[in-house]
């Protein structure tokens, strides 16, 4: 959960903390849900960023293959979302 609350802005999980001890009290995929249900419009204009980072980060063979695979995949994401 401190994955979540550490990537998220507070205004967004703000309606999921219990109220007496400010901690989320709801299990992951509850949350997940919630925040992408709620909040899961991203604007064209973020995807044409991060499409133009991932371009431009220059390739180095001898990187992992999977520090590419993630940032393409979290690009594909981004371009999921409605």
């Amino acid at each position: 959960m401190c994955h979540i609350t550490a990537a998220a802005k507070e205004k967004y999980l703000e309606s999921l903390k219990y109220e007496y001890t400010d901690l989320i009290t709801d299990d992951i995929l509850t949350v997940l849900d919630y925040l992408f249900s709620r909040y899961r419009k991203v604007q064209v204009v973020t995807v044409q960023e991060k499409e133009a980072e991932i371009l431009n980060n220059p390739f180095v063979p001898f990187d992992p293959m999977i520090t590419i695979h993630r940032t393409i995949e979290q690009l594909n994401n981004y371009k999921s979302f409605p």
